[in-house]
């Protein structure tokens, strides 16, 4: 199982875990019902998928908040 943690805005692959974690490790149970939902994917074969915010969309974002208004960012 890896762990691959992508941003959900501009779809850019920011890292890759090989070694086997639970969700209390990455943190993931701490999340609520819905946020779960929304940022966390398992695959068939048991990769997990995890969308995030890479530096460069956050940085687009405090620059121009009206950005969180469109699902994808290029940049």
């Amino acid at each position: 199982m890896a762990v691959h943690y992508g941003c959900k805005y501009c779809q850019k692959q920011m890292a890759t875990l090989e070694d086997q974690y639970t969700f209390d490790e990455l943190g993931i149970s701490k999340l609520g019902a819905v946020d779960q939902l929304e940022s966390v994917r398992v695959t068939q074969e048991g990769d997990v998928h995890i969308a995030a915010i890479c530096e460069d969309c956050y940085q687009a974002f405090q620059l121009n908040p009206l950005l969180h208004e469109t699902q994808n960012v290029i940049h």
